[in-house]
Parts: structure tokens; C-alpha cells; sequence
């Protein structure tokens, strides 16, 4: 092919450790597996966060031949920011020329429909891929008109499980116009794997018993129920260890949680990490007790890992594990049923280890080498190359 696809994944950020999250994450992930010699990829982050995370992000695309680019250095309200932002786009777009913007955040969603709606003379195809159900949290009524008319609105919805999916084709625009979503799951690439492979012998498994919780502490993630359920277990093994790993906005009011039930002498605030595979080859436990999520990338991480995993019965959670299989489901916002399966996992220890097994075979269905391809024959087809 003479001539590459130029393609901008827009992200919140690059500050994917402390503010942007697994789907920011994703999206500079697909920009680094897609085939170079059919792609050429622009990564932008709507806002300017200055963590270490992002500064590492923008240094190794750099590296590696991407153009990463921030459109908004002081976040503000979401009306001026978005004014701003295309105006920055634009100037991306004129020198760059790219033919497809692939969003992965609702803001971005909204951001590329205005750039189309305030330039229409260089209008560009949009990819919304959708990485989790629930959206505009502060602004309900929003998400639900807007989910009304988006499948008029973007070339293609890309839903990262099944279940988003199924929600996406069942609104009555999708149904009436046959304009259904494509399913492509979120991935780790096998480099990432051997990364999180366990390569040495972990510790004595419970010994004492070590559990952790990892993502940001916000709403979604559901903190509180695993400091609760620790209160619990802690009444039969007072030996046990918490790890709380990630930081957020709930920061001060977990603490204060923690100080509340009297537990804060066995948890271990870890704050934000940046390699959270030597996290994880530390802990016997991952627990995700999450209220809602889309395809979550720490189960992937935890699966390549080992670690037995127990995780509430969520969207792409209940995809990625089948309970007593390769992992335990639990009941959202079900405090004995985390306690009572944190249990389960220290009085079963081999059959811990033996889900753990069974969940790292099952990983070959998550390669982030598929994903990338499926996202360029998508691309391909949309440009109906």
C-alpha cells in the first residue's frame, strides 16, 4: 500500500496510572500494536495532568515513532474545553490529514461529532469504541438522549464485551436502522503476558493471607465493600494482610473508612503504581469488587500473573471468569459474599491455585495482536478498502 492510514486514537489522557484509566490505556495500546506498515497513529489526551505516568507515555511513544499530542493544558468547564480542544484538533488535522478519529471516552465521543459539526467541509470518519456501561455519571439525562441518536452519528460502535454489546443493539435507533455495534474485546499483548508471567516461585501462599484491590479509588471500583469485607474476615483471621493499590479522589474518605471499622493496622496503601506486575506477584489474592465495568484490563493482568481472582458479577467481568472455574463471582454490593469468598480462597488454597491455572490457558482469547487486526480490517472497512 502506498499510501498508510493516518488514525488519531483520542484518549482523556496519558496519565493512565493516576487519572485516565484502563481505556485510556487501551487506546495507546492499540496505537503501539497496529501494523505500522498499513497504520499511521496519532495518540491525543484531551487533558494535561502532569503525572509521571503521563510523561512516560508521551516519552515512549516518541520513542517509538507515534505522535502523542494534548490538546487542553488546565481542565475547565466541558463546553469551553471542548470549544478549545477543536480548535487544537483542527490544527492536527490539517497537518497530519488523518481519515478516522477512533474515540475511547464520552467526552471524546462528543468531541469529534462538534469537530464534524464546526468543519464539516473536513469532516472525518469516527470509530466510538465503548469501554464500559455506564456513562456520564454527573450528567444522567445526557448519556440517555445522546445513546438515542449515536448510532446515526459514528461510522462504527466498537463494544469491548458482549454485554456492552447486547445494551448497544438493543436501543430502538440500532434496531430501526440495523446500525448494530461491532464486538471487539479489550487485550493484552503477548509481550504483556510474559511480563506478568510468574517467572520465580511467589511466596508461601497465605502467609498470612494477602489480598488487594487494584484501580483508582472512585465510585466505580467499590472500595468501601472490600474495606468492609476485611472488617469481617479480620474477625477469623486477624492475620490477615489488605492492600489497597491506586489512588483517587476517595483517597481521604477510605482511610477515614478504615479508621472507622478499626482495620487501618492491616491495610497498605500503595498509592498509584507504575509497574503493577511486581505488585501483583506480591499478593495471593486479587479482589475486584467493582459496582459496573466494561472489559477490565487488571483481571487480564491478574489472569497472566496466576493470581486467583474474585470479582462481582459485573459486564466483562463475568466474561473474563466462570466462578469456580477460573475464579469466584460474587454479588455486587454484597459484603458477606466478598468476605465469605476471601475465605473460601484461604481455606482452598490448591483449588485457588488450580482456577489461577485454568484462567492463565485462557488468555490465547485475549491477544492484543487479534484485537489489532480486527480494529484494521474495521478501519479498512469503513474506508471500504
Amino acid at each position: 500500500m502506498s499510501q498508510k492510514i493516518q488514525v488519531i486514537q483520542l484518549i482523556d489522557g496519558f496519565a493512565t496510572t493516576e487519572k485516565s484509566g484502563g481505556a485510556a490505556l487501551f487506546g495507546i495500546r492499540l496505537a503501539r500494536m497496529l501494523n505500522k506498515d498499513l497504520i499511521k497513529s496519532i495518540v491525543c489526551g484531551l487533558w494535561h495532568y502532569n503525572t509521571a505516568s503521563e510523561q512516560y507515555w508521551i516519552n515512549q511513544l516518541s520513542v517509538e515513532g507515534i505522535h502523542a499530542r494534548q490538546l487542553i493544558e488546565t481542565k475547565s468547564q466541558l463546553h469551553f474545553d471542548l470549544f478549545r480542544a477543536c480548535h487544537y484538533l483542527r490544527s492536527i488535522i490539517n497537518s497530519a490529514e488523518p481519515v478516522i478519529i477512533n474515540t475511547h471516552f464520552e467526552r471524546g465521543d462528543l468531541l469529534a461529532l462538534a469537530f464534524n459539526a464546526f468543519y464539516p467541509t473536513q469532516r472525518i470518519a469516527i470509530v466510538r469504541t465503548i469501554h464500559q456501561n455506564k456513562h456520564w455519571l454527573n450528567r444522567p439525562w445526557m448519556g440517555s438522549v445522546l445513546n438515542l441518536v449515536y448510532p446515526w452519528m459514528f461510522e462504527a460502535e466498537v463494544a469491548i464485551s458482549k454485554t456492552t454489546q447486547n445494551w448497544l443493539d438493543q436501543r430502538p435507533v440500532a434496531r430501526i436502522t440495523r446500525r448494530y455495534s461491532t464486538q471487539i474485546y479489550n487485550s493484552l499483548s503477548h509481550a504483556e503476558i510474559e511480563k506478568f508471567k510468574r517467572t520465580q516461585p511467589r511466596r508461601e501462599s497465605f502467609a498470612p493471607p494477602r489480598f488487594a484491590i487494584v484501580g483508582r479509588l472512585e465510585l466505580q471500583k467499590g472500595h468501601s465493600f472490600f474495606l468492609e469485607a476485611a472488617a469481617l474476615l479480620l474477625r477469623t483471621y486477624p492475620q490477615a494482610e489488605f492492600w489497597v493499590i491506586g489512588a483517587g479522589s476517595l483517597a481521604e474518605t477510605l482511610q477515614q473508612q478504615a479508621h472507622t471499622l478499626g482495620i487501618s493496622h492491616a491495610i497498605t496503601w500503595w498509592g498509584a503504581q507504575s509497574d503493577i506486575a511486581v505488585r501483583l506477584r506480591e499478593i495471593d489474592v486479587l479482589v475486584s469488587t467493582s459496582l459496573w465495568e466494561g472489559f477490565p484490563t487488571i483481571i487480564l493482568e491478574a489472569m497472566a500473573a496466576s493470581v486467583p481472582i474474585i470479582a462481582t458479577d459485573v459486564s466483562g467481568s463475568c466474561e473474563l471468569i466462570t466462578s469456580h472455574e477460573t475464579g469466584l463471582l460474587i454479588p455486587v454490593c454484597d459484603i458477606p459474599a466478598v468476605s465469605a469468598a476471601m475465605m473460601w480462597m484461604i481455606g482452598n488454597p490448591r483449588a485457588a491455585e488450580e482456577m489461577s491455572k485454568r484462567a492463565f490457558a485462557r488468555l490465547h482469547d485475549y491477544a492484543l495482536e487479534r484485537t489489532a487486526a480486527e480494529y484494521e480490517e474495521l478501519y479498512k472497512n469503513i474506508l471500504h478498502m
